[in-house]
């Protein structure tokens, strides 16, 4: 699950709310138990604000880690 909210961090960096519209999921909590937090938790994805972690601007982009990450992934 955490290979689509890469695929959808790939080009930019995306709020939430934009990213959970494009993987397709109605649910916040939904996207942040199953994907946000496993993203995090193996430091693929982080935050643009991290002054500001509840800012409502913030927006979520890839590592380094989670890029090289998603140049692996075959091409869909």
């Amino acid at each position: 699950m955490t290979g689509e909210l890469l695929k959808v961090l790939k080009d930019r960096p995306f709020d939430r709310k934009s990213a959970q519209q494009y993987i397709g999921l109605k649910s916040q909590s939904n996207f942040r138990e199953r994907y946000l937090e496993a993203a995090f938790s193996n430091e693929l994805v982080e935050v643009t604000l991290s002054e500001k972690p509840n800012s409502l601007f913030q927006k979520y982009r890839l590592t380094e880690k989670g890029r090289a990450l998603i140049s692996s992934l075959p091409n869909e």
